[in-house]
């Protein structure tokens, strides 16, 4: 079975990657970033939400009833972010908000 995903862009490198959660309550601008945590080519992942200022913060709750599609669009990152460098690993830590 094949879950919806959102719509993706990416820079260059595939490090930095946006879409646009469209759920029940707004539209909210997402980014997954990963970056270089060290010099053994492992990365962090980073799911965040886009502040209206700009910055982009990882412990915001949207509630937008599309956790399922918004997964499924970060799996879709990963994907695209392995192919682009197969010697690249991630480093994933899940916060329980």
């Amino acid at each position: 079975m094949k879950s919806e995903s959102y719509l993706l862009t990416h820079d260059e490198s595939c490090c930095y990657f946006e879409f646009l959660s469209e759920g029940k309550q707004k539209e909210d601008r997402k980014v997954v970033l990963y970056s270089l945590m060290d010099n053994c080519n492992k990365y962090n992942l980073c799911l965040g939400h886009v502040l209206p200022n700009g910055e982009l913060c990882d412990l915001t709750v949207s509630n937008n009833g599309d956790m399922e599609k918004i997964i499924s669009t970060v799996i879709k990152t990963i994907s695209v972010f392995l192919n682009k460098d197969p010697s690249r690993s991630i480093y994933l830590q899940a916060a329980l908000l």
